[in-house]
């Protein structure tokens, strides 16, 4: 009971002791919470974008997600669609030739790397006065666009440029 008394008797120091402060309050007090007011309405502002951000992501990457497996499901129905095109052409081809069809080797796709044919089994290059064609023609044509009309001077100049690849290279 005297502890109840003493608690008692405190408090009622206290609030005579706060009731008799006059002072003004701090003006500072009061603007840091008006920006603390403006901090939090700026936080919820900025938690409703984000949220909605993160709504618009979510529903983009589910379309997204339907596009690509819709995509994926329409190659894989192409690549059949193709191979039977190609089993289609070797039968037109067997019955047309009077060959069977190629059975027994797959089928590649249009993506397989090419296989490499042998050096014997390559078409030789075309060759026009010991140089190969495409050379020529590019010699044949350098000479056309420098010399014009001047005839003689675009055969010397193919004569001279084709002894001069000759030279560098011997067969």
């Amino acid at each position: 009971m005297k502890m109840t008394m003493r608690l008692m008797g405190a408090m009622g120091v206290m609030l005579v002791v706060a009731s008799g402060c006059s002072q003004k309050p701090d003006p500072r007090i009061g603007k840091l919470e008006a920006r603390v007011t403006e901090v939090e309405a700026g936080y919820k502002d900025l938690h409703e974008r984000f949220t909605n951000l993160c709504e618009m992501v979510i529903s983009f990457n589910s379309t997204n997600q339907y596009h690509v497996e819709a995509l994926a499901q329409l190659v894989v129905q192409s690549t059949a669609e193709w191979e039977k095109v190609g089993r289609l052409m070797d039968e037109i081809q067997g019955s047309l030739t009077n060959t069977p069809a190629p059975t027994t080797a797959p089928r590649l796709s249009k993506f397989a790397a090419p296989t490499q044919q042998p050096k014997s089994a390559r078409p030789s290059t075309v060759m026009k006065r010991g140089v190969p064609l495409s050379v020529y023609e590019k010699i044949e044509a350098d000479a056309s666009h420098r010399w014009g009309t001047d005839f003689q001077m675009q055969k010397y100049e193919i004569d001279k440029q084709i002894e001069a690849y000759l030279k560098l290279h011997p067969n």
